[in-house]
């Protein structure tokens, strides 16, 4: 079954030919139709002008041999550019050696010729994993071997989750979930010069189709774009505990996955990991929760348990951690997000949000506070009188700056922005408030620094920086540059240390939450309604928050 970008379920209504005991179904290339297939426009055949070629659905519940000839038509297609039809529009395929860099580019490649030459199967998924990539709103899944030739799956991107082959459920129980890959034979079999090329799409479920005990809002493709979603939670097991997500934060990492900017991420996705709510159900073996209490989720809601970080409390850097969203839990399940009503997390990543201190302002902790906390307690940086630099002034910015008048620091910001001053100065209470690209104010903070945090999403240069630290001062850095460029004389001249951090243990969190509400440290938040998220996320990108979003679940889904 091929299913309509829109939802339901879409038939072609063109007659196949099977041969018996073939799982792959050879289907003649089909007739110029419109309304009676439900495309929008007429569909081309492989070969050009409408001759040749042939269309090939191969059932994934068997294994067909990709290799083997006897599958393919005996028709002779024009040598001509092949098209494969992306179930509502027709899609060009490029060359193999040349990768658009972005799908505007990819969608202007309808004139691009098809790259000839016989490989083997193996082979030719190597080539084309590249030109998959973000070409025509066709993406590449993750990589995995289910049998010996098929071991690259791609997928349309506005279709329900994939997941691999041995994880999919018995078609008898969800019969709507049956996978089906769909490829474009463009070459005769029998002609060496030209060999096979093969576009694959693997498709499961109609999006009207979904259902299930949680309602959420996800992102369907890399556009980012989020609508109303319903998937099932898991049962609560005995080591769970069950929460009502009354509040949840907006974090540039929720940008980068939804718009597939680490090419992992996996669809339908939500996001969401500053989670903050109500407990509604405990597991038989839950000893620190109890129903009523209002608790809160990080980053990550598994891990092995049992390896040296976890049993050190730095859970965060277990090999097997899992993340809140986009991740692959222990039962093999996409985790998702806080962009939902409620969530099942075990006890150990659950975190106690003192009576008292408000759900929305205790979301934001989660990530946001736990990021800059972590590394300026490794650094011991909550000693009085100690000289804090913090570089960027947003979401992780200010907490970083909230934590470090908390501690009795002298606090300087760095930004690009002179408009941020004002509220740096009169708001949060920093004593210098520097332009990072005013080289006469960084040169007079020269050796000033005992410890520096590095908040800023962008690319920028780190010598200027690591110049203004003390001997023996530390530059940890919390963002994701593309790249980490320092010269040697910096580091080793002054003993200085550039530093990772990423969010924190689980001993850490519940220590920073209990330590805001004992101190009062409310993140500066905006709370939204989930329908404005779209909007929120293209404010988030355009820097315009002060300081963090945060969504009231409870009142977004009544």
């Amino acid at each position: 079954m091929l299913v309509q970008s829109g939802g339901g379920p879409l038939d072609l209504n063109i007659p196949s030919v099977e041969a018996e005991g073939d799982p792959c179904k050879v289907i003649p290339p089909p007739p110029a139709v419109g309304g009676e297939n439900g495309l929008d426009e007429d569909i081309p055949s492989a070969g050009a002008g409408g001759e040749g070629g042939s269309y090939i659905v191969m059932d994934l519940n068997m294994e067909p041999d990709l290799d083997d000839e006897a599958h393919m038509s005996s028709s002779e297609p024009s040598s001509s550019t092949p098209l494969i039809i992306d179930i509502d529009c027709r899609l060009p395929v490029v060359d193999i050696d040349s990768s658009p860099s972005t799908p505007a580019m990819a969608s202007t490649a309808s004139t691009s010729s098809c790259k000839r030459g016989r490989k083997s199967t193996s082979e030719a998924w190597k080539d084309f994993t590249p030109l998959f990539q973000d070409v025509n709103d066709i993406q590449v899944s993750d990589i995995v071997s289910v049998h010996n030739d098929l071991d690259v799956f791609v997928r349309f991107m506005t279709i329900d989750d994939w997941i691999p082959k041995d994880e999919l459920p018995p078609p008898a129980a969800t019969p709507s979930s049956r996978r089906y890959v769909s490829i474009c034979d463009c070459a005769a079999s029998n002609t060496p010069s030209l060999g096979f090329v093969f576009i694959v799409s693997s498709i499961i479920m109609a999006c009207d189709s979904e259902s299930g005990n949680c309602n959420a809002w996800a992102a369907r493709d890399p556009s980012g774009l989020l609508s109303p979603y319903k998937f099932n939670r898991r049962s609560v097991q005995s080591g769970d505990v069950s929460l009502k997500i009354t509040h949840c934060g907006v974090c540039y990492a929720d940008v980068n996955w939804t718009r597939n900017m680490h090419n992992d991420s996996k669809y339908p996705l939500v996001p969401g990991h500053e989670i903050a709510g109500i407990v509604t159900e405990v597991g038989s073996d839950v000893k620190a929760f109890k129903i009523g209490d209002h608790v809160g989720v990080g980053t990550y809601v598994n891990s092995c348990q049992d390896c040296e970080n976890c049993n050190n409390f730095l859970e965060n850097h277990c090999s097997r951690n899992v993340y809140t969203f986009n991740g692959i839990d222990r039962d093999g399940t996409v985790t998702k997000g806080g962009y939902s009503t409620h969530i099942v997390v075990h006890e150990r990543y659950c975190f106690k949000i003192p009576d008292g201190y408000p759900l929305e302002k205790a979301a934001p902790l989660l990530c946001a506070g736990i990021t800059v906390y972590t590394p300026m307690m490794r650094h011991n940086m909550n000693q009085p009188g100690k000289s804090l630099g913090v570089i960027g002034l947003g979401g992780l910015g200010h907490m970083a700056v909230k934590f470090g008048k908390a501690f009795g620091l002298k606090v300087t910001v760095f930004s690009t922005s002179e408009s941020k001053r004002d509220e740096a100065i009169n708001l949060l209470g920093v004593e210098n408030f520097v332009i990072s690209s005013n080289t006469q104010q960084m040169e007079s903070l020269k050796n000033s620094l005992d410890f520096i945090v590095d908040t800023a999403a962008g690319d920028h240069p780190f010598d200027p920086y690591l110049a203004l630290l003390k001997v023996g001062g530390v530059m940890a850095v919390v963002c994701f540059p593309s790249e980490i460029k320092v010269h040697p004389a910096n580091l080793n001249l002054g003993a200085r240390t550039l530093a990772g951090s990423l969010t924190g243990g689980t001993k850490d969190i519940q220590e920073m939450v209990n330590f805001c509400a004992a101190k009062r440290i409310y993140p500066e938040i905006e709370i939204i309604k989930m329908d404005y998220i779209n909007e929120a996320l293209k404010r988030l990108v355009d820097r315009d928050v002060k300081y963090r979003f945060v969504i009231d679940i409870e009142n977004s889904f009544k």
